[in-house]
């Protein structure tokens, strides 16, 4: 047999980031097509050298996956723990392969501390009821959702607020559809608009159909990052087909937050496509979030991401320089996501 641990296939729900206290899956399977052995999977979790949970499975032979089903101890800050595995021969006990996967636990509600922190604001939701809404009211965020019937973003026309959500493909493609967001925007509020694929611009940029990223660059100092590690970012977006990129042309005063790299080495500043990007505007600022992030209850990055949204919307927006402006940019982060991070709500 050729080596096992080469051709055995380990997939974790939500790529590893899973919430405490909720089940979440494993799937393995062998990548070849060769007559295979009966053979028993072992696992654990593991966190500081002590065993959490485990148990002993038959590993199917053919091409369906074997399905393990793991729940993860609740914690009150993130934790890595790990996924380690062994196969053995169920004929003679011998050891085929094992391995050991990162797991990132986080506590179960990453929104907490945010409802106390906008009491003071007023929050205005474009969105569908199962979108944002039923996200915000399980975390006791007070909201109002406009409800246009489909036409929610015209009725920001009569409304104001502080903070603002349009929610996924709540844009249609209209000379006259984002008028009402970008005076908002004018007038003082901080206007958060989620992917949007209906439209060909954003804010005035044009949208490009662009294949899936293999790789983005991250401001991993600005707020909207926080908590995050550049390991928990290498393997986003999480898109299976096409993303709609902003295209920003060169030495604009928006602030590119995650974005393509530039083609060629140099400082002069050069056109650029982006999938996060914050931009003033009159007295208040836009924030363009063409992020695929998934459904809002299952990747607790995208929980993180919220929150920072929410936390990063309620302060001052700041004027936003076009690249030629700014100091020297901050050294990336490093490569390693830590093992223990702040916990959600401390900003001491």
């Amino acid at each position: 047999m050729k080596e096992a641990a080469t051709i055995l296939i380990v997939l974790l729900s939500g790529q590893g980031h899973w919430f405490s206290g909720r089940p979440a899956s494993v799937e393995v399977r062998w990548s070849v097509k060769d007559e295979l052995p009966e053979a028993v999977l072992s696992w654990q979790v593991e966190f500081a050298a002590t065993r959490l949970a485990g148990e002993r499975v038959a590993l199917r032979s053919g091409p369906e996956p074997t399905r393990i089903v793991v729940t993860p101890p609740e914690v009150r800050i993130r934790t890595d723990m790990r996924w380690v595995y062994q196969v053995h021969r169920k004929a003679d006990g011998q050891l085929l392969t094992e391995g050991v996967e990162t797991l990132r636990v986080y506590p179960r509600q990453p929104l907490a501390g945010v409802a106390e922190r906008l009491t003071d604001k007023t929050l205005l939701v474009c969105d569908t009821p199962e979108g944002l809404p039923r996200l915000l009211a399980q975390a006791g965020i007070r909201h109002t959702v406009l409800d246009g019937g489909g036409d929610a973003v015209a009725k920001l026309q009569a409304a104001s607020g502080d903070i603002i959500l349009i929610g996924r493909d709540q844009l249609a493609d209209s000379p006259f559809g984002q008028t009402a967001v970008v005076n908002q925007a004018s007038a003082g509020a901080s206007v958060l608009l989620f992917a949007q694929t209906r439209v060909t611009r954003l804010a005035g940029y044009p949208l490009l159909r662009r294949p899936r990223p293999t790789k983005l660059e991250w401001r991993m100092d600005h707020p909207l990052l926080t908590d995050f590690g550049a390991g928990d970012l290498a393997d986003w977006p999480r898109a299976d087909g096409d993303v709609w990129a902003v295209q920003l042309p060169a030495d604009e005063p928006v602030l590119e937050v995650a974005y393509w790299p530039r083609e060629t080495p140099g400082t002069e500043p050069v056109p650029l496509d982006a999938l996060l990007v914050v931009k003033s505007v009159g007295a208040g600022r836009m924030v363009l979030c063409q992020l695929p992030l998934g459904p809002w209850g299952e990747d607790p990055r995208v929980q993180l991401l919220v929150r920072n949204m929410l936390d990063y919307l309620a302060t001052r927006p700041e004027p936003t320089l076009p690249p030629s402006q700014r100091g020297p940019a901050s050294k990336p982060a490093a490569a390693s996501a830590p093992s223990i991070t702040i916990p959600p709500g401390d900003r001491s």
